[in-house]
Order: C-alpha cells, then structure tokens, then sequence
C-alpha cells in the first residue's frame, strides 16, 4: 500500500432488483422488479449512510463505499456473466 495503513473491507453482496421470469401466457422471459431485494438493499444502503457518520473509539473509522457490478455496462453483453455473479457486489472500507 502507498499509505503503509492496513484497511478493513466489508464486502457485501447486493440482492438482484429485478428477476427473470417466464411469462406463462406467452412463453416469453420478462423482467419483474423484485420489492423484497429492494427493500433489502435500501436498507444496506442505509446502513452504510449511518456508519458513514459515526465516531467512536471503539468503533472501525469509516472511508468510504462503492458498488462494484453491472453499471454502465450493455444488459445484452452481461447475460453470460451473470450466471457466474448473479449479484452485485458493495464493499465498504
């Protein structure tokens, strides 16, 4: 490291917002938003604001976040990859 520190990082696996599922009138794959993911990752977001904002002794100084994963990328090109990593990845240092 540049800064000669050790840093702790929590990695944590966001839930996908939205599921594949098949039509059963059409036969056809479609994309249906998944509330429960939602909610689940808006709370981990709301866990990271917090910490973000805490300053204690005993408690693990906060640097920053991130979100690691599909953004900005073409949906046509990832479909492969998504079976290796269905979901995207936060971490949190």
């Amino acid at each position: 490291l540049l800064d000669r520190r050790v840093y702790a990082i929590k990695k944590i696996n966001l839930e996908n917002e939205e599921l594949e599922v098949i039509d059963i009138d059409t036969g056809e794959i479609v994309l249906r938003t998944n509330r429960k993911a939602i909610i689940e990752n808006q709370k981990l977001r709301r866990e990271v604001t917090t910490i973000s904002r805490m300053t204690h002794k005993n408690i693990v100084r906060y640097y920053q976040a991130w979100v690691e994963g599909l953004g900005g990328e073409n949906p046509d090109d990832i479909k492969e990859e998504k079976e290796e990593d269905e979901d995207q990845n936060f971490y949190q240092a």
